[in-house]
């Protein structure tokens, strides 16, 4: 079969390696649509193949071989949970894998095979059935793209006509948006790339502030008769500019979470900014697959998936795929079978 690697310093190549076999509980999945993640970037730039493994972690496709399984048979169209977890833990019973101490995630976790591939071998207990009405492509991204946006909002709460700030629009950020118009709420999409500030307006943002031109917490003050909004979310990374917008964004008392994952940081002044503030703050990271139903439902019930996805390649086209990607010039971008 054929499978991605990352050779170092940006480079893609494809290539053959053995098709799975289904063994006990694990089946065998065809890939149909696999998508891109910014997690995927440092693998990809870095100078030499630190991954040892094929990529690809947002993935959907048709189960064509089992073996000693309890309710997944071939033929079934599934998104795949690509954090895989004891399945014993109180954790894993409770949807999040994430903080399974034996946890790894299928093309991340370094010798993990993922799914930038033809096939792919996953435990029955991670194949989560795809409704006939939602189609592959769509399929890929409902973990990431929707399920990490839909577990912030589990966390703060939202409501109609509430003020939102989103502090950086990639991939996630552009899903909290999505999700917060769906929802009755006003967002303000803040971030310096042109193009993702476009996009941010085409999926609902009421304004769309460029920081590299603008001081966006004087923007969203004067937006806001000087009282800043119920709630920030920072989903930009590598900069701690963006924390200290955010918490300083927000009216008294307000919400913030930190999505976009950075090490140090640098908080102004602690006391003025959170403790006199009585600010809420909050860390997500991820989605909780028990929310997989309700994250299908808002699917079926018109939230518009499809605008997240700007940009579909061919498997082959990979190489094009993440160049593409990697220079922020795409919102969710997926790689389809023929």
């Amino acid at each position: 079969m054929r499978g991605l690697r990352f050779l170092g310093n940006k480079k893609v190549e494809i290539q053959e390696f053995p098709k799975p076999k289904a063994k006990d509980s694990n089946v065998v999945v065809k890939i149909e649509a696999s998508a891109l993640c910014g997690t995927d970037l440092p693998f990809y730039r870095a100078k030499k193949d630190i991954l040892g493994s094929i990529p690809g972690h947002e993935l959907a496709g048709k189960v064509v071989e089992v073996d000693q399984t309890f309710y997944i048979k071939t033929g079934d169209r599934v998104v795949l949970n690509t954090q895989i977890g004891c399945g014993r833990c109180d954790y894993c019973r409770g949807g999040k894998m994430l903080f399974c101490e034996s946890m790894k995630t299928m093309g991340v976790t370094p010798g993990f095979d993922g799914g930038h591939a033809d096939y792919v071998l996953i435990p029955e207990k991670d194949c989560l059935i795809l409704p006939d009405d939602i189609d592959y492509t769509i399929g890929s991204v409902i973990p990431d793209g929707v399920g990490v946006p839909y577990n912030v909002f589990e966390k703060i709460g939202i409501r109609g006509r509430e003020e939102i700030a989103v502090f950086g629009c990639g991939p996630i950020g552009l899903g909290i948006i999505l999700l917060a118009k769906f929802w009755g709420a006003k967002v303000i999409g803040i971030d310096i790339n042109p193009y993702r500030l476009d996009l941010s307006k085409k999926l609902g943002a009421d304004e769309a502030i460029d920081a590299s031109k603008n001081n966006p917490v004087t923007l969203i003050k004067e937006m806001t008769d000087n009282k800043g909004v119920s709630k920030a979310i920072d989903c930009a990374g590598n900069t701690d500019v963006t924390i200290n917008q955010a918490l300083d964004s927000v009216k008294k008392g307000g919400k913030v979470v930190f999505v976009g994952e950075k090490e140090k940081v640098n908080i102004r002044n602690l006391r003025e900014q959170i403790i006199h503030r009585e600010l809420k703050i909050y860390g997500s990271c991820g989605y909780n697959l028990s929310n997989y139903g309700k994250l299908v439902s808002l699917i079926q019930e018109g939230l518009p998936v499809e605008k997240l996805i700007t940009h579909k390649y061919l498997f082959e086209e990979a190489d094009k795929a993440y160049r593409e990607f990697e220079q922020g010039k795409t919102g969710k971008t997926v790689l389809i079978r023929k």
